[in-house]
């Protein structure tokens, strides 16, 4: 896999080049159209080490008319299972817990039907636990109120036959991560993801690690509050914890994927382990690793690794109006268009 050593120099790579190609031409012609029928967001595109497309559109807070960056913060939403996958998976290597281990190992009481259920088949989604809790994702509750609601609510099927997506399975992940390391859960993503990675611009809702005029106002969705942005939210409760709740830009993005293939997570060995399972089976041929997020507040987010095409598309957007691509449906045009 090249994708690490092909990051790593695309800052080089894009200052030492000329004017834009033909290839390059396409995309950003694409994306002023998107922006021209509603888009707002942040676009990062490489490929072959070198930065094709690195630019806001649109307004990132339409009330003060300032503009989206190339550093302005999104909520990532569901993106924020990989990190929680991947500090899973550096806590089995650190052997604080085995990816076989069963949910009694960290938690008393669980009910006969859960017993089984295993870290992995909880990474996998293949647990048999409910999607969505039946509490919306700022619902404040405690840790220990969310374990009791998911040992207590229905399995959809037998734990390991079946795959279905599961946020409370990661909220569960999450639990699992603070008990096996004795840290919160952000303490214990931020020193064994974002840390080595060097994401010193990502972190948490309700934390105020940007200035406001860089952090991305939600629209088209459910609004809370005065300012429906990540920095103004109360923090990242236990209603969701796990599976949402993470906050960056498209370059400390860049920054994982380079630190994940490169093996300054976890072990290279293990990271198409971690894709497999957090994300789904591998890609056939040169199709991606994609893996997106988004949530009822205007935000949505997606990123596509092609780490044998040294590629990588990020795009992350504040809103959905109607008439506007939605930052998936984005993400796979501009992948369509680096192949062609």
């Amino acid at each position: 896999m090249r994708l690490a050593g092909a990051l790593a120099a695309a800052a080089i790579a894009a200052g030492c080049a000329g004017g834009a190609s033909a290839g390059e031409d396409e995309l950003r012609n694409y994306l002023e159209e998107e922006a021209a029928r509603g888009f707002s967001g942040a676009v990062l595109v490489m490929s072959e080490g070198r930065r094709l497309v690195d630019q806001g559109y649109g307004l990132a807070d339409r009330e003060r008319r300032i503009p989206v960056q190339r550093d302005t913060v999104f909520e990532l939403g569901s993106i924020t299972k990989v990190f929680t996958a991947a500090t899973v998976m550096r806590l089995a290597e650190e052997g604080r817990l085995r990816l076989d281990d069963r949910l009694p190992r960290f938690f008393r009481d669980v009910p006969r039907s859960k017993r089984s259920i295993t870290v992995r088949q909880l990474l996998a989604h293949r647990s048999g636990l409910p999607e969505y809790p039946g509490y919306g994702d700022l619902v404040w509750i405690s840790r220990g109120r969310s374990m009791r609601n998911a040992l207590d609510l229905p399995l959809r099927f037998r734990p390991g036959t079946r795959t279905a997506y599961s946020n409370v399975g990661y909220t569960v992940l999450a639990a699992i991560v603070e008990v096996a390391s004795g840290e919160r859960f952000e303490r214990a993503m931020r020193r064994r993801v974002f840390a080595p990675a060097g994401m010193s611009q990502t972190g948490f809702f309700g934390e105020r690690l940007w200035p406001p005029e860089r952090v991305a106002i939600g629209y088209e969705g459910l609004s809370v509050g005065a300012r429906n942005a990540p920095d103004a939210r109360r923090g990242v409760s236990w209603s969701f914890k796990g599976a949402g709740g993470v906050v960056g830009p498209t370059g400390d993005l860049e920054r994982w994927a380079a630190a994940v293939w490169a093996g300054r997570i976890i072990r290279r060995a293990s990271v198409p382990l971690l894709y497999r399972l957090a994300v789904g089976p591998p890609p056939p041929g040169r199709r991606p690793y994609a893996y997106a997020g988004g949530n009822a507040f205007g935000f949505n987010a997606t990123v596509a690794e092609l780490p044998d095409d040294q590629a990588l598309v990020v795009v992350l957007s504040n809103s959905s109006p109607p008439g506007a691509a939605r930052a998936e449906v984005i993400e796979r045009r501009l992948v369509d268009l680096l192949r062609t």
